[in-house]
């Protein structure tokens, strides 16, 4: 119900020719979006706050980029040849490892060495 709300507000307050949402032209119509939103939906603030910080701070980051899980383990299966689905492990690795295929976060290092260890 969320998302077929906001889908619809959004077509009614912004114009299809806008293609990117940083645009400055849109500052009032996102202002309307999220009046909108507030009215439609009860929204807790505290949480709201939480789940900000948490994005800002994530405790496994995930490093790569734009490519979510599907195209990652499409792109390591043409890499290894293989028509087998990848373990769920190796494919978690391989998206919080940085670009050199190197572990630069303690936890994510934890969670690893806790896979292994299995």
């Amino acid at each position: 119900m969320f998302v077929s709300y906001i889908g619809a507000v959004v077509r009614q307050n912004i114009p299809i020719t806008i293609d990117d949402w940083r645009d400055k032209a849109l500052k009032d119509a996102k202002d309307i979006l999220w009046n909108d939103i507030q009215t439609a939906f009860v929204l807790d603030e505290n949480i709201s706050k939480e789940n900000r910080e948490r994005a800002r701070n994530p405790t496994h980051p995930y490093k790569k980029s734009c490519m979510g899980y599907a195209r990652l383990e499409q792109k390591l299966r043409q890499d290894t040849q293989s028509d087998q689905p990848l373990d769920r492990h190796i494919l978690w690795k391989e998206a919080h490892v940085n670009k050199d295929g190197v572990v630069d976060n303690e936890n994510v290092q934890k969670i690893i060495e806790l896979c292994v260890s299995i």
